[in-house]
C-alpha cells in the first residue's frame, strides 16, 4: 500500500467558502498559503486549495477568515471533471482530515476540528457528483 499523508502549517488565503451537498454533507473549501524558502534562501510561498466535509467544514466556516493560521493533516487528491463545454479539468487538492487553529482562540471557540473527536469519520474524498459542483460558488453554510 502507497502512503498518501500531507502535513501543513498555513495560512488561509481568502475567507472559507462553505455549501452543503445535495445529501446534507457541509463542505468547506479554502486556499492556503505555506510559506518556505528556495534552494537559493529567497523566502517563496506556495498556495494549495483545502477541502474539509462534516462537522469540521462547519467549524471552518465559522471560525477562520483570511489570515487564520491552521495546521492541517490529510491527502491529497486529484479532483477531474468535464465543464459544460466538454473541456477536461484537474485540480490536485488537500483533503483535510484534522485542521487546528492556531491563532489566539476567541472566547467559546474550539481550536481543533478533529472528526474522531466528534464523533464522525471524515470522507476519504469529495464524491464525484458534488466534485463538479464545487468548483462553483455556493452561499455560506448557515
Amino acid at each position: 500500500m502507497d502512503l498518501n499523508s500531507v502535513s501543513l502549517t498555513a495560512r488561509l488565503t481568502r475567507d472559507p467558502e462553505g455549501r452543503t451537498t445535495p445529501s446534507g454533507t457541509s463542505v468547506c473549501r479554502m486556499r492556503i498559503a505555506v510559506n518556505g524558502f528556495t534552494g537559493n534562501g529567497e523566502p517563496k510561498a506556495d498556495y494549495f486549495d483545502l477541502v474539509v466535509f462534516g462537522r469540521q467544514a462547519e467549524s471552518c466556516g465559522q471560525y477562520l477568515h483570511k489570515g487564520s493560521r491552521v495546521c492541517v493533516a490529510g491527502h491529497l487528491a486529484n479532483n477531474e471533471w468535464t465543464d459544460s463545454e466538454g473541456a477536461k479539468h484537474s485540480r490536485v487538492e488537500v483533503i483535510g482530515r484534522q485542521v487546528g487553529f492556531l491563532d489566539p482562540a476567541q472566547r467559546g471557540q474550539d481550536q481543533t476540528t478533529e472528526p474522531a473527536r466528534q464523533g464522525q469519520k471524515a470522507p476519504e474524498h469529495e464524491p464525484s457528483s458534488t466534485r463538479e459542483q464545487s468548483s462553483q460558488a455556493a452561499p455560506a453554510v448557515a
